[in-house]
């Protein structure tokens, strides 16, 4: 039998226990899992018709701690680290191409030097010097 404390107050004292209490433990995978708390572990052979053997009873029993929810926080942590790593991707992903535009930019102004400035004629549209008042085309003023 598996008792909680108070169960196991009960056993001792003669009085009517329950030692099946399923708040207490829950069989998972034919195993008995306890929640949190103090428990007792009783062999108890008074009421055996037949003799106890000689031989010595073996009993086996692992205890592990087994947090509550323990499998749903790993599954939330999995997420949160796979979504972490898209955000990061995403970013780095559109940095590059922001950063490709910018080259892009760069490049196209190396080829227009600065000393070389133009500028278009109100009238005609063709292309003039900056420091020109009158077009060279079409001979108006600016």
């Amino acid at each position: 039998m598996i008792l909680d404390t108070a169960n196991f107050q009960k056993y001792q004292t003669n009085q009517t226990f329950e030692y099946e209490d399923y708040t207490v433990a829950v069989m998972e995978k034919g195993q008995i899992v306890l929640l949190t708390g103090n428990y007792y572990f009783i062999i108890d052979n008074s009421e055996r018709i037949a003799p106890s053997p000689e031989s010595p009873i073996q009993v086996e029993y692992s205890m592990q701690e087994k947090l509550p929810f323990s499998d749903l926080f790993n599954s939330i942590l999995i997420i949160g680290v796979i979504s972490v790593v898209i955000v990061v991707v995403m970013i780095v992903v559109l940095l590059y191409f922001l950063r490709k535009d910018e080259r892009k930019r760069q490049e196209a102004l190396r080829w227009y030097p600065s000393h070389v400035q133009t500028k278009y004629c109100k009238h005609c549209g063709h292309q003039m010097p900056v420091d020109a008042s009158v077009c060279p085309h079409c001979g108006e003023r600016n």
